[in-house]
């Protein structure tokens, strides 16, 4: 709310807010598997962790999925490293989204899965749409203010 403090929009703009349902337990493997092998991704991860970027990755196959010696694990708790690896594949679709989009927005603000922004009024339900695209297993709900 306090980055929203001191913006003003005129009727040509709906300010919207998106948030990922389920994102923890949505994180596509192969994806979230390529992120953490981006170069700069991995200087980042390797400051709080003392393995090796392959034993990393071994873990987060582990964690991420939903089957292990023929039994299938539900995830109950979300901690250490899901957060992270989520705010890092949501950084990776929100680029390619407002790339895709092309029109500049006068903010946009996320908190890991949670986004906030001002779109124009006949362009809300294509956004979404681009974010909805972008991978099939990730679905959105949608709260429209018009201004």
């Amino acid at each position: 709310m306090e980055k929203l403090d001191g913006h003003s929009l005129n009727n040509k703009y709906s300010l919207i807010s998106f948030h990922t349902i389920f994102l923890f337990t949505s994180i596509p493997l192969d994806l979230a598997v390529k992120n953490v092998k981006k170069s700069e991704r991995w200087r980042f991860i390797s400051r709080f962790c003392s393995i090796s970027k392959n034993e990393f990755i071994k873990t987060l196959r582990l964690v991420l999925e939903s089957t292990f010696d023929d039994k299938i694990y539900i995830q109950k708790h979300i901690h250490g490293i899901v957060p992270i690896i989520a705010d890092l594949f949501m950084k990776d679709l929100e680029n390619k989204a407002l790339r895709t989009f092309g029109t500049e927005l006068p903010f946009y603000y996320r908190y890991v899965d949670d986004i906030a922004t001002a779109v124009p009024n006949h362009l809300v339900d294509e956004f979404l749409e681009i974010f909805k695209l972008l991978h099939p297993k990730l679905q959105f709900t949608l709260e429209v203010v018009i201004v």
